[in-house]
């Protein structure tokens, strides 16, 4: 009789536990420019003007707006005109963030390419480490559906070193809706 009841407790305990810790994520599709990707939680939609949309990241009210840097994540989808392949472009820009993360003077960092089913993307980062409150930014460029769309998360050095993991999951969640 212990070992049922205390089975049945595990099993309610489990069912209690993943009912109870929802994804501190928000799917955002926007199928007229054919993209999905999920944002956290703490984001509100700053605007959507059609090819560009935008989330921001507020603090809460008991702290200091004047002079802060919030976190924003962006999206911007250019249509490509038909005379260009996607392939070209990509390559094109791929060599383009090459050249420019070989001048050390640049800012621009960590080249990475990125696995996005039906399309090709990179990302790259602009980092300045001379001011910790400085603007920073990670550029994913992704090109597919005949379109270059360019996803953009700024924030301070410190916001994206601390919010790494959820900006990481924000970029691997990208994805072309045909």
């Amino acid at each position: 009789m212990r070992r049922c009841s205390i089975g049945i407790i595990l099993i309610v305990l489990c069912i209690f536990l993943m009912g109870s810790d929802p994804s501190p994520f928000t799917p955002y599709e926007n199928e007229k420019y054919g993209y999905r990707l999920d944002i956290p939680d703490d984001f509100v939609m700053q605007g959507d003007w059609g090819m560009q949309t935008s989330w921001i990241c507020l603090p809460d009210e008991k702290e200091e707006f004047e002079g802060a840097v919030f976190p924003i994540i962006s999206v911007v989808a250019y249509e490509i005109p038909k005379r260009f392949s996607v392939v070209s472009l990509y390559n094109t820009k791929m060599k383009k963030i090459q050249e420019m993360i070989a001048d050390k003077n640049s800012g621009y960092e960590d080249l990475e390419t990125l696995s996005v089913e039906g399309g090709y993307a990179l990302m790259y980062k602009e980092i300045n480490t001379d001011d910790d409150q400085a603007l920073n930014h990670w550029y994913v460029k992704v090109y597919g559906n005949g379109r270059e769309y360019t996803v953009e998360i700024s924030g301070t050095r410190r916001q994206l070193r601390e919010r790494r993991s959820e900006f990481k999951h924000v970029v691997e969640s990208f994805g072309l809706i045909p």
